[in-house]
């Protein structure tokens, strides 16, 4: 009897993980059907499917997903994710980003001070700004890989040459020359924290928040394209699904 579980363990550690999950390849998941449709074809071997292709097969899923609510519902747009108040998910989400920034604050005001997290920081904020940057505008994006460079700073630091707020302001004031009027707000109440790590924090919060704002204005502005283009890129996407 133990010779017979062990088999039966061993066989479904290695059965095709597409056959163990179903929808993929349903037939090993079905009766045997041999007795009662006799000649009938043998189905075919079921298909070996590793983790990336699962992975690929659902990116798909959710891009067609996407593209369908783009397209045929005119009030859709993109959100910053919630988390339902109370739940784990809202603990640890908090929980986290609180040890994050207390840990930048005990950095900054150590004796030396710790600048490896803050240069990161900054280097982070960089590149979010500079998603914000239009594709044209490329003298603004050299601007900013001027303003921020991350070597430059780093030495600067090490030298006790730069101060944290020089950079928060660095960041809110070109914020603020490319944000929505709907963040001015947003803006204004980052110019009076004083705090360094306080204001970093708002920093890649309100930068979040302008992508999402960018994100959207695309949705708007490409809609009448993708509505032209829907039937061709639903098919395509959904072809590439069941491929994986």
């Amino acid at each position: 009897m133990s010779n017979t579980n062990n088999d039966e363990k061993k066989e479904e550690q290695h059965r095709p993980l597409g056959a163990v999950l179903g929808w993929l390849n349903l037939s090993p998941t079905l009766p045997n059907t041999q007795d009662n449709m006799a000649g009938a074809t043998a189905a075919s071997p079921p298909r070996f499917i590793d983790y990336n292709q699962l992975m690929e097969a659902n990116r798909n899923a959710q891009n067609l997903q996407l593209a369908h609510e783009i397209v045929f519902n005119k009030d859709f747009q993109l959100q910053l994710p919630e988390y339902e108040k109370g739940s784990i998910a809202e603990k640890v989400h908090d929980t986290m980003h609180t040890v994050f920034w207390d840990v930048l604050r005990e950095d900054l005001a150590a004796d030396p001070p710790r600048y490896e997290h803050i240069i990161k920081l900054i280097g982070e904020a960089k590149e979010d700004l500079k998603t914000l940057v239009l594709p044209h505008q490329t003298t603004l994006k050299a601007q900013i890989d001027d303003a921020i460079d991350l070597d430059t700073i780093k030495r600067r630091f090490e030298a006790k040459a730069a101060d944290p707020h020089e950079y928060t302001k660095y960041f809110i004031d070109m914020m603020a020359s490319l944000c929505a009027e709907c963040r001015d707000e947003n803006i204004a109440k980052l110019r009076t924290t004083d705090d360094p790590s306080e204001c970093f924090r708002g920093i890649m919060e309100v930068l979040s928040l302008m992508k999402l704002d960018m994100a959207n204005f695309n949705i708007r502005q490409y809609r009448p394209l993708l509505q032209q283009q829907a039937v061709a890129y639903e098919k395509s996407t959904f072809d590439k699904f069941m491929e994986n």
